[in-house]
C-alpha cells in the first residue's frame, strides 16, 4: 500500500462547546537514582521499543514527558483499533489494527500520523464477539536495528504457507481456560500453536 496522508478524526458538535484548555501547565520531578535499565540489542532503544517503554515493559522513561505547554492534537481517522505499539530503529510508529476486515500491521510516520503502509495479517480461526478485541494469537519476530521491513514481511507471507490447522472436540464444556501441548514426533521439531482454549460450544455444536 502506497503512503496515506493523515485524515484528523472529525470532532461532534455539542450544544455546550467544551473548553480547549483546562488547568495550568505542570512543573517536572524527575526521580534520580533509578538504575539503567538493560538494553535489548535487538529492539530499538529504551523509550521507543513498545508499548510499555521497553522490552522488559518497565513503564519507566529517561526522558520527561508533556508538561501541557501549548499542547497539540495529532489524530487519523483510519476506522480500526490500534494496539501493541512499537517502533522501528527509525522511529516509524509499528502497530496491530484491527477492524472488520480483520487484523493489520500498519506503519505511521511519528510526526504527521500518515499511513506508511499496511499488511494484512492472518485471519483468526474463532473471531471474537467484539471485533476490536481481535489481538490474540499472533506472531513474534525480532526487528533488529538494520533490519529491512519488507524482509521481515516476506518471512510472514512464507510462514503462512507452512501452517496446519487443527480441530478436536473436548471431554466437557465448562466454559473454562484449559492448557494446550501440541507436540510433534520428529526429532528436533517443535510446533509452535496456541496454549490454551476456552471449553465453550460454538453455535453449530449446539
Amino acid at each position: 500500500m502506497i503512503a496515506v496522508s493523515a485524515v484528523p478524526i472529525p470532532s461532534v458538535p455539542l450544544p455546550v462547546p467544551p473548553p480547549a484548555y483546562i488547568g495550568a501547565p505542570a512543573s517536572a520531578h524527575p526521580i534520580r537514582g533509578v538504575p539503567r535499565t538493560p538494553q535489548n540489542p535487538h529492539m530499538s532503544p529504551n523509550g521507543t521499543s513498545s508499548i510499555h517503554n521497553d522490552g522488559w515493559q518497565t513503564n519507566a522513561f529517561t526522558w520527561g514527558g508533556p508538561l501541557g505547554r501549548s499542547p497539540q492534537e495529532l489524530s487519523t481517522m483510519i476506522i480500526r483499533d490500534c494496539g501493541s505499539i512499537t517502533f522501528d530503529s527509525q522511529g516509524r510508529v509499528v502497530s496491530v489494527c484491527v477492524g472488520a476486515s480483520g487484523p493489520q500491521l500498519y506503519m505511521f510516520d511519528p510526526n504527521t500520523l500518515a499511513t506508511l503502509a499496511t499488511f494484512s495479517l492472518p485471519p483468526r480461526q474463532t473471531v471474537p464477539s467484539n471485533l476490536f478485541q481481535d489481538y490474540t494469537g499472533g506472531g513474534y519476530f525480532e526487528l533488529k536495528r538494520t533490519a529491512d521491513l519488507g524482509e521481515t514481511f516476506t518471512r510472514v507471507a512464507e510462514e503462512l504457507h507452512s501452517q496446519y490447522v487443527l480441530g478436536f472436540s473436548p471431554e466437557t464444556f465448562d466454559g473454562k481456560v484449559h492448557k494446550l501441548d501440541v507436540r510433534v514426533k520428529k526429532t528436533g521439531m517443535v510446533a509452535r500453536a496456541r496454549k490454551t482454549y476456552v471449553a465453550t460450544r460454538t453455535e453449530s455444536g449446539k
